[in-house]
């Protein structure tokens, strides 16, 4: 047990933003399960016997697949591209890039006596 839970608290997002697309995924199974559940309206009145002979059907069981693989296909890529990972990745911080450079003049003319002690 504590071993998951060890694993759980290393997971995270890499692109948590990528999360955010689900919500059409989710806007698109209410639409799904509110058009698949209008049948339920008839189901109150109607003798369940007799429902699926007065009710049409809407295409053939491959076309009423394909609303539903498709929300599954878009929650996946969503997903996959909130990249799931359990280790941390290096986080690229700001790092000036120019070279620094400390020159020292040791010549002999440092050694002038203009200023006192001297340039050194």
């Amino acid at each position: 047990m504590a071993e998951l839970l060890d694993l759980i608290a290393r997971f995270q997002w890499l692109r948590p933003w990528w999360l955010l697309a689900m919500l059409p995924a989710a806007g698109l199974a209410a639409l799904l399960h509110r058009r698949h559940a209008s049948a339920g309206d008839w189901a109150r009145v109607i003798a369940p016997a007799l429902l699926p002979w007065l009710l049409e059907q809407r295409g053939t069981p491959q076309r009423q697949r394909l609303p539903w693989i498709a929300f599954a296909a878009w929650s996946i890529a969503a997903l996959a591209l909130a990249g799931p990972s359990w280790r941390e990745l290096p986080q690229p911080v700001y790092r000036s890039e120019q070279p620094l450079v400390i020159l020292f003049d040791l010549s002999p003319s440092m050694l002038a006596q203009d200023l006192k002690p001297d340039r050194l």
